[in-house]
């Protein structure tokens, strides 16, 4: 399972991506750019491989940002797997 998210700078100042920390089960990475100017946006890839599990899953992407209020966002990936 491929998912691609985007994040986007909604604020006044510049955004700086500092961690993309990935759950059990989940591939990702850094995205080419980790400082978004406001209007900015960048994608993170990430990769779920649902071999050897079953039933409802739920993993996480933690983003760790700069952005002195919400400094951790949490990227979902959840489903069913029969």
């Amino acid at each position: 399972l491929h998912c691609d998210f985007i994040l986007q700078n909604t604020g006044k100042s510049d955004l700086i991506i500092r961690a993309v920390i990935p759950s059990c089960g989940i591939s990702t990475g850094m995205p080419q750019i980790n400082t978004l100017a406001p209007g900015e946006s960048a994608k993170i890839l990430a990769d779920f491989d649902p071999r050897g599990r079953s039933g409802e899953f739920r993993n996480a992407i933690t983003i760790i940002t700069n952005d002195p209020v919400s400094y951790k966002q949490y990227l979902i990936i959840e489903g069913y797997i029969q």
